[in-house]
């Protein structure tokens, strides 16, 4: 078989083709007459086309791309610190109201100790409060802090924000706490009827 065009011999001979110097020539002319180039751009683009029923998968982006929202924690409003003395083991809040001094009285102090005493606890059982040092302060965030089961206010200028002034000297339930309201120290202390209205309630509470 004779082969006129020099393309042809790609398709008619498996092996490599090698060709003469004065056959170069020969074969620039062809591929330009015969748009081989053209032939060639038609069949790349035809390759590159995307086929029928084949899908393009997209690389998987790295998790450093992902921008996965994460929703915010709810802020939570912080509960008030408030000082006292005491450690408040059987959640026993004492209220007192003391301008002067950092929690009571010492003379009043040590009577109110004596007075917990007979009742069989100790300091470390209660949590006494000096509401002197914390004007303003709410029956909520005072709840919410000490957590009490017991409370005893020792006179009227212990009253919180927000807490209905309770009949003196009659056991009363605030939510789950039993509350006392009492006379203060400096109204018992040398008054033997207001101490002992008052002891014949706490031995209740």
């Amino acid at each position: 078989m004779i082969a006129e065009n020099p393309l042809a011999l790609a398709y008619l001979l498996p092996a490599d083709v090698y060709l003469l110097a004065n056959e170069k020539q020969t074969l620039s002319e062809h591929v330009l007459s015969a748009g081989y180039l053209e032939q060639v751009s038609s069949a790349q683009a035809i390759v590159n086309e995307p086929q029928p029923g084949i899908e393009t998968v997209e690389p998987a982006k790295s998790p450093a791309e992902s921008t996965t929202a994460i929703a915010a924690p709810p802020i939570q409003t912080p509960v008030s610190a408030f000082n006292y003395a005491g450690g408040n083991a059987q959640k026993f809040l004492i209220l007192v109201n003391y301008p002067e001094h950092d929690i009571m009285e010492p003379a009043h102090l040590n009577a109110l100790e004596s007075t917990i005493k007979r009742k069989e606890l100790s300091l470390d059982d209660v949590a006494i409060m000096n509401i002197a040092r914390h004007p303003d302060t709410e029956l909520k965030a005072i709840g919410a802090f000490f957590k009490p089961r017991k409370m005893l206010l020792l006179g009227a200028a212990t009253f919180p924000i927000g807490l209905t002034p309770p009949v003196l000297n009659q056991p009363t339930k605030l939510g789950k706490c039993d509350m006392l309201y009492s006379f203060s120290f400096g109204e018992m202390m040398g008054n033997k009827d207001n101490t002992k209205a008052f002891w014949e309630q706490m031995k209740t509470l």
